[in-house]
């Protein structure tokens, strides 16, 4: 178990600087869904469970998925004032995989994590994918989270971003830009969550 207790500042990657320069700066974001109790008193400590790598397809990556997200999410989430207690098993018996973990419902969802956790966080991957054809090359980053309340089951929090970008042109295949996509896509999930 690791806890992190610091508020960071977020790193801005490429893809990130890039749109910040083309757009003046960052645009905020509302989640898929804010619980309005959870709004006004955010929880001070977050139990983040092991990440779901839900993807169908593994074979279309450059990036080493699991390692970027394990060393980024817990410091994104405190970087909105939370602690972060990280847990690497989903229970204390046999693990679920992370398929089933995917289509578990949010009543499910809840029994996962340690029993004392107010709440458990869990981060999913959908997509991760690179393309590469003759002069364009297109990259692809699908990624949700939501918070859970335990023992209830009533959804705290949940969030959603499809992050897509291409690049045309005869050197279009030099640009690898997947990594840096995948950590703006988790950065941004993670904005919404309300600042303590």
């Amino acid at each position: 178990m690791v806890r992190w207790t610091a508020t960071v500042s977020l790193p801005i990657s490429g893809c990130m600087f890039l749109a910040i320069a083309m757009i003046g700066c960052v645009p905020s974001r509302k989640p898929v869904y804010l619980d309005e109790q959870f709004a006004r008193q955010p929880l001070g400590t977050i139990v983040l469970l092991p990440l779901v790598d839900a993807r169908k397809d593994k074979s279309t990556s450059e990036t080493h998925v699991q390692a970027v997200a394990s060393r980024l999410i817990p410091r994104y989430v405190a970087a909105q004032g939370y602690t972060v207690i990280v847990e690497d098993r989903y229970t204390t018996g046999p693990q679920p995989a992370a398929a089933e973990v995917a289509e578990m419902t949010p009543k499910e969802w809840a029994i996962l994590g340690p029993a004392y956790a107010k709440a458990v966080m869990l981060f999913f991957i959908e997509d991760v994918c690179t393309d590469y054809k003759v002069v364009a090359k297109t990259w692809k980053v699908e990624a949700s989270a939501v918070l859970i309340e335990k023992p209830s089951g009533r959804i705290l929090w949940k969030d959603k971003v499809v992050n897509t970008m291409g690049i045309l042109g005869p050197f279009s295949g030099l640009y690898a830009l997947e990594e840096a996509m995948l950590e703006d896509t988790l950065a941004y999930i993670s904005m919404t969550l309300p600042k303590r």
